[in-house]
């Protein structure tokens, strides 16, 4: 099964209510790309992701089954890509990570800087994953922006801010090192320092809320791991009475479905007899009229040639048996006529309203309307 979605130049937002497949979108991209987390499993009947790239150059294609994951074919018509098998591993002979750096225009051998006396190390498509998609957790957070991991750290912000150097301009950073001056060294330590500083503000609301915890536990006679684990417990509770009002939804819905079946059932039995009713009370009247007239021939002779062609007519006289079959026929039919108001109310009174409870009973009707 194929499902596809289109991405235009640009920034693409994936905008929808939840529940409906943004995340799986992102996760699809990320996983075409080298990503370690499965976007789909078997039950979902998806089994390749696919990703296409429309360069200046051609398209190229990355595509990653989730039944052999190390590796990613790559189809192109981009003579800078070359097409066939990569490893998901940067550190294989062939790895994906060069495909995508040269999507990029970056070289796979462009290295970036660490720490401020300069150590570096290879530039790969993981330290600027993040740029590409942007988790929608990751849209709202105030601090640190959303153009470092969200895992950025006063150890590994060196590194990103060099792959971000690297993205805007064009001389490599590794050649700029040897030339920055004692002026720009200050300016650089200034920075973390005030990053340092900013990070110390932002844990010191942390802490009073912790106290205020510690405060609250102390006065519930509690040490606060066991206020903790209260709190947790109760968290539990909370999802367990909301599992609880799912499934007892799910069973609503159920429960309204049979009742929808039962009523669209009764209603089509009664429709049939009413429509049953009609017709015997039209057999009813034809019969008597019938009856009447048999009745009716018994004293009173027919004639013996047709009053308009004057051809002669030949009728057999009604026999006693013959008033007797049609006298018998309504009689059967007025005796249906009887029984049939009662169990017309039986079946409107079968059918399931909003405050009964039908859907533990069933309701079967019958009636012998032959004759």
């Amino acid at each position: 099964m194929e499902s596809a979605i289109n991405l235009t130049c640009g920034l693409n937002c994936i905008i929808g209510a939840s529940n409906t497949g943004k995340t799986r979108i992102a996760k699809t991209v990320e996983f075409a790309c080298g990503g370690k987390e499965l976007p789909f499993t078997d039950k979902t009947a998806y089994e390749i992701a696919q990703v296409t790239f429309v360069t200046n150059g051609g398209e190229v294609s990355l595509s990653r089954s989730i039944h052999v994951q190390n590796t990613i074919h790559v189809k192109s018509s981009n003579p800078m890509i070359v097409p066939g098998s990569y490893s998901v591993s940067s550190r294989a002979g062939k790895s994906i990570n060069t495909v995508l750096l040269a999507l990029l225009g970056v070289e796979s051998t462009r290295r970036i800087a660490t720490n401020e006396t300069y150590h570096t190390v290879a530039f790969t498509w993981n330290a600027i994953r993040h740029l590409m998609i942007v988790p929608e957790d990751q849209i709202g957070r105030a601090r640190p922006s959303i153009l470092f991991p969200k895992s950025t750290s006063l150890a590994t912000l060196t590194q990103s801010l060099s792959s971000l150097l690297v993205l805007v301009q064009d001389e490599k950073i590794d050649n700029s090192i040897q030339t920055e001056s004692a002026s720009e060294r200050h300016a650089r330590r200034k920075a973390v320092e005030q990053f340092i500083h900013q990070q110390l503000d932002d844990i010191e609301p942390r802490i009073r809320h912790l106290e205020e915890m510690r405060h609250i536990a102390t006065n519930e006679g509690k040490t606060i791991h066991t206020y903790l684990e209260d709190l947790h417990k109760k968290a539990l509770h909370v999802e367990q009475q909301r599992q609880t009002l799912l499934n007892r939804d799910a069973h609503t819905i159920s429960h309204i479905s049979q009742l929808n079946q039962q009523y669209e059932h009764l209603e089509v039995l009664i429709r049939q007899r009413k429509v049953l009713i009609s017709q015997y009370e039209s057999d009813a009247a034809r019969l008597d009229l019938q009856l009447q007239a048999m009745k009716h021939a018994r004293t009173h002779a027919y004639p013996a040639t047709c009053q308009f062609c004057h051809s002669p007519i030949h009728m057999s006289v009604p026999t006693e048996q013959d008033i007797l079959i049609v006298s018998t026929e309504i009689e059967h039919i007025h005796r249906i006529q009887a029984v049939v108001p009662e169990f017309l109310r039986t079946l409107v009174f079968a059918r399931p309203r909003g405050d009964d409870q039908f859907a533990d009973c069933t309701f079967s009707p019958s009636l012998d309307m032959s004759r």
